[in-house]
């Protein structure tokens, strides 16, 4: 029994269309293989890169470590001199940070963060500045707070590992970090 030369054409291109379609999904499947690969080859070798760039990762946390505490202390003294102003001036404002605890920010006459104990000047008011809004208290080191005065100005030295890192001036609100040397 002989087919139907229409049948027997139709059936060719089929044939054709499906090797076709199995030929590019084939291709496609071996680009993304290639990709994954090359994408994990990539990752091992900047993880070995950074690992020999840095071989004391302890450090490396630790840097991470104050600089996310430097970031939140930054960070919440410019939140608490918003509210400051969008509250007309309060003798404290409230936030609620990560830990979910609310946090009661006293506040000084120019709008910028007082101590918990009221203090405005002195080591106990740098310390008690970190302590409140760094929220630094998993810090495998502490940090070293110093009150200090330059020109007539008056601000708090923050040094971690013996470097010092930034100055913040309470009158202003401006924070001065130090690039540390190599």
């Amino acid at each position: 029994m002989q087919q139907d030369p229409q049948r027997r054409m139709e059936k060719i291109a089929r044939q054709r269309r499906d090797k076709s379609i199995y030929d590019r999904n084939m291709r496609i499947g071996m680009i993304l293989v290639t990709v994954l690969i090359s994408m994990t080859l990539v990752g091992l070798f900047t993880r070995q890169a950074s690992v020999e760039m840095n071989p004391d990762t302890v450090i490396g946390w630790r840097e991470v470590e104050f600089d996310s505490a430097a970031n939140r202390f930054q960070t919440r003294i410019m939140l608490a001199r918003l509210e400051w102003i969008r509250l007309q001036g309060p003798a404290s404002v409230r936030f609620e940070f990560d830990s979910g605890a609310p946090i009661t920010i006293p506040m000084q006459g120019n709008g910028w963060p007082a101590s918990p104990d009221g203090s405005v000047t002195g080591v106990p008011f740098c310390r008690g500045l970190w302590d409140m809004l760094a929220s630094a208290e998993s810090m495998r080191e502490p940090v070293q707070v110093e009150w200090q005065a330059r020109d007539s100005q008056l601000y708090c030295r923050y040094s971690y590992g013996g470097v010092v890192r930034f100055d913040y001036y309470p009158q202003t609100g401006h924070i001065v970090h130090h690039v540390p040397r190599a």
